[in-house]
């Protein structure tokens, strides 16, 4: 009942979980800390299994990453919903048993809200998060590591305090054996025979040696205050000038107001009245040249059919989940359109220069550009995509040594999706890519063999507003998770 068991979501966070168990591990030992339910016999029933294994536990740590709480399966249900859900039985069988868990922030998640989570998992809300971070893994673990050994009921080292060693017995009688040379050497000091000076102690209590004077010195009861020398008078042939002061600002005095009764204009008195000579008008002043207009930039004709003109642009934010992976903005500009044949520039701010590629408008394929990875048939919506299925594209190979993957795809049905760009309805279509694992098991958590894609396309757009892709190792584990969306565009 002292164990230590470890939730977490394999599409969300393997990688933190793993490393997190090894340090436990480390510090309570591998038979404490769990991390996987193993064992579960075909037939058994899954739920009293969790339950056991989480019931053997005193701790739970909850591994919670920026897809936790919106991990959805293949039919798009979110996860958290499905009463059959590993992470939900396992959170809730230990709020139910008042077991203490203890939320894990990885990769800049956020708490979630107890109106976000199921009723058997809200409780999960009303928990101290501990935020661990992979540039301060040493520093954030170690805080982990102490609220452990508290729960745990074990003495620990508060993280950045370090605890003294017991001196060790030699040491204790080596420092005694230093102390009893220094005060054997300070008593020879002081009753040493000098041949022609006394030893006398001095004001700070150490041993000097006073020469006999013929005539003792005369010691003053106080100094004598000395007074400060006068500033020497400054040389008439040098005077120093005094800084000129600013002329005083004559202000003209103020005009006398005008007596009340001028205040007051008469009515005029009956009869014509001489109307006074008109001031002479001043000569009219020639008027500037208005500035010369800039020339007009072109605007990109707006697309009327299903595929867009050349020259517009489209402005995307690119995403990924580790530090490495591309976080930008790029720019794709339509260089040209020819028979249902589209050919697109990348702008790359991390690029030298632009790239070009092409893609078939209507059908089933894969985009390969540099620095941002593999996009999926950007015009795939110039045809009505409703049952649209496809097979057997060409799959690009991944770092050039994983190779024979196979694809397949289809529209899994319509959606409303919000990005950067706007709120867009969309029809959305789901990528599957594989291929037969060829490493040895030493690289299985390397190595892939599943890459999944989800694809929303916005007919208004002409193009893809978002997509998402995933690549999965053979031992099951997230490697990369990119999300690309439409921040703006021009004349699309």
């Amino acid at each position: 009942m002292d164990g230590i068991f470890i939730s977490y979501r394999r599409d969300d966070a393997s990688g933190y979980a793993g490393r997190l168990y090894d340090r436990l591990s480390l510090q309570f030992g591998a038979q404490r800390v769990f991390m996987d339910v193993e064992g579960i016999e075909p037939g058994a029933d899954f739920v009293n299994a969790i339950e056991k294994a989480v019931g053997s536990c005193r701790v739970l740590i909850v591994v919670i990453g920026d897809e936790w709480l919106d991990c959805r399966d293949s039919q798009g249900r979110r996860r958290l919903d499905d009463p059959h859900d590993f992470i939900r039985l396992e959170v809730a069988a230990a709020l139910s048993r008042d077991i203490r868990v203890m939320p894990v922030l990885v990769n800049g998640a956020g708490m979630p809200r107890a109106e976000d989570l199921p009723e058997a998992m809200r409780g999960l809300a009303r928990r101290q998060a501990i935020a661990v971070h992979h540039n301060q893994w040493e520093g954030s673990t170690a805080t982990l590591v102490h609220a452990l050994q508290r729960a745990l009921g074990e003495r620990g080292v508060p993280p950045g305090h370090d605890q003294e060693a017991p001196r060790a017995p030699l040491a204790a009688w080596a420092l005694a054996a230093v102390s009893a040379l220094a005060v054997g050497g300070g008593a020879w000091w002081l009753w040493r025979p000098a041949p022609s000076a006394a030893p006398v102690p001095a004001s700070d209590g150490s041993m000097v040696a006073r020469v006999p004077a013929p005539a003792p010195l005369a010691v003053a009861s106080a100094p004598a205050r000395v007074p400060a020398p006068a500033p020497a008078p400054l040389a008439a042939s040098a005077p120093v000038a005094a800084p000129a002061r600013p002329a005083p600002v004559v202000r003209p005095p103020p005009a006398p107001a005008p007596a009340p009764e001028a205040r007051v204009r008469a009515a005029p008195a009956p009869g014509p009245v001489a109307s006074p000579p008109a001031a002479p008008s001043p000569p009219a002043l020639a008027s500037p040249a208005p500035p010369p207009k800039p020339a007009a930039t072109p605007t990109p004709a707006v697309a009327e059919g299903p595929l867009p003109q050349a020259g517009h642009r489209f402005t995307y934010r690119v995403k990924g989940k580790w530090p490495t992976s591309p976080n930008r903005s790029v720019v794709i500009t339509v260089s040209e359109v020819r028979d249902g044949t589209v050919l697109d520039r990348l702008n790359d701010p991390e690029s030298p220069a632009a790239v070009q590629r092409r893609s078939r408008a209507g059908q089933g394929g894969f985009v390969q550009w540099p620095g941002i990875g593999i996009e999926f048939s950007p015009y795939l919506a110039s045809q009505d995509l409703t049952g649209w299925r496809g097979r057997g594209f060409s799959t690009p190979d991944v770092d050039g040594q994983w190779t024979q993957w196979h694809s397949q795809g289809a529209t899994i049905g319509r959606e409303t999706v919000s990005v950067p760009a706007g709120r867009f309805e969309a029809a959305k279509v789901e990528v599957w890519s594989s291929r037969t694992p060829t490493g040895s098991p030493a690289t299985a958590a390397v190595e892939p063999v599943r890459i999944h894609y989800l694809i929303w396309y916005a007919p208004e757009v002409r193009r893809h507003v978002r997509q998402q892709r995933r690549v999965i190792s053979a031992a099951g584990q997230e490697l990369e998770r990119d999300v690309i969306e439409l921040v703006s565009r021009q004349g699309g």
